[in-house]
């Protein structure tokens, strides 16, 4: 029987069949909301595995909803990139056509894919598309047993403009902490502080905050990955001073305007977009972006300690990712080269007549 799955909109089955003497189990999201469709696709999918199994072939296949559908519900709707997750599936479902065998995709059909999507978004776009098929083509393998494509994903990539890198100067943080909200300063000293996104940052429960080894977790990564950063002192008071909110987990929290108790809420996923835009407009910061508190942490820690160390505060498996910041060293060689150069006099030289 179909069975509900916590935190997940579909039913999912999970059954033990037997075959030729041997014992099989089948597990898997059925994709329906619908009690009694998802038994229909229950032992749609019983008889389509013993047939399978009766021909010797042990793999499932897999239609491309069925693929996403299971990887949103298990992984990307725990992830604080949720909402982008699910308008990223759309396209994919809405462009590849839902019910396409996952099997079946090839080089062939994503580029066909990639020169339409071109015609209206940007390489970025596209290739941040793909990246989300190729996550869900890697679960698909290893956790459902199903059949997949082999697809060159190197040869799909897209050229991209260089990152952009925002470092906030030290005139402007003392500016923007005059006009920040009371109750909204400490998220942002914390995101200037670890260099985390502004997701991890408001999910961030106090189960996650061990002041006994002073060490903080952060359980929704990008790519779903845990990440651990050490807590130094001005991190220890920070989090010492937040207000511990009965039956709220989080630990950040707003005080609610409308309630003259001085009651207080976690941040939402968005809630703090309009206090921060009104507080870079009163102090005259452009063209600055709530992320680029994470561009700023990774820079100066770059600028004092060197790359590996940024990559060890931001979580990167690849080096090669936090590569971007290495343009403050590249900043302070070239200073110090021409201060150099500046105090280098030439020696004279006697010109013979």
């Amino acid at each position: 029987m179909p069975f509900r799955k916590k935190d997940s909109p579909f039913w999912q089955y999970d059954r033990t069949i037997t075959v030729g003497g041997e014992r099989y189990r089948i597990r898997g999201s059925t994709g329906e909301r619908n009690k009694s469709a998802a038994r229909e696709v229950e032992e749609a999918e019983v008889r389509a595995a013993r047939i399978r199994l009766m021909h010797g072939d042990t793999s499932r296949q897999l239609t491309l909803d069925e693929a996403i559908g299971t990887y949103c519900a298990n992984v990307a709707m725990h992830q604080p990139s949720w909402r982008t997750t699910k308008y990223q599936a759309k396209i994919l479902l809405s462009c590849l056509r839902k019910k396409t065998a996952l099997a079946t995709i090839d080089n062939q059909t994503l580029t066909a894919h990639i020169t339409r999507r071109r015609a209206t978004v940007s390489n970025a776009t596209v290739n941040r598309e793909l990246q989300l098929l190729r996550r869900v083509i890697t679960y698909a393998d290893r956790n459902l047993n199903a059949r997949v494509p082999a697809i060159d994903w190197r040869a799909l990539h897209l050229s991209e403009p260089k990152g952009r890198v925002r470092e906030m100067t030290a005139e402007e943080e003392v500016r923007l902490f005059q006009h920040l909200r009371e109750d909204m300063k400490p998220l942002v000293r914390f995101c200037l502080a670890t260099g985390c996104r502004v997701g991890s940052a408001i999910a961030l429960e106090w189960r996650d905050v061990d002041f006994s080894n002073r060490m903080i977790v952060f359980r929704t990564m990008k790519g779903g990955e845990h990440h651990a950063v050490p807590m130094t002192d001005a991190l220890l008071v920070l989090l010492a001073n937040q207000p511990h909110v009965t039956a709220i987990p989080q630990v950040f929290t707003y005080l609610f305007r409308n309630n003259k108790r001085g009651k207080r809420r976690p941040f939402t996923q968005s809630g703090w977009n309009k206090p921060w835009k009104k507080a870079l407009a009163n102090a005259g910061i452009p063209d600055f972006r709530f992320h680029d508190l994470r561009h700023t942490a990774l820079s100066r820690i770059t600028r004092t300690n060197g790359i590996v160390a940024a990559q060890a505060l931001a979580g990167h498996a690849d080096i090669s990712t936090t590569a971007r910041y290495a343009h403050v060293q590249m900043d302070d060689l070239r200073k110090a080269m021409e201060t150099a150069e500046s105090s280098h006099t030439e020696p004279t030289r006697k010109i013979s007549k």
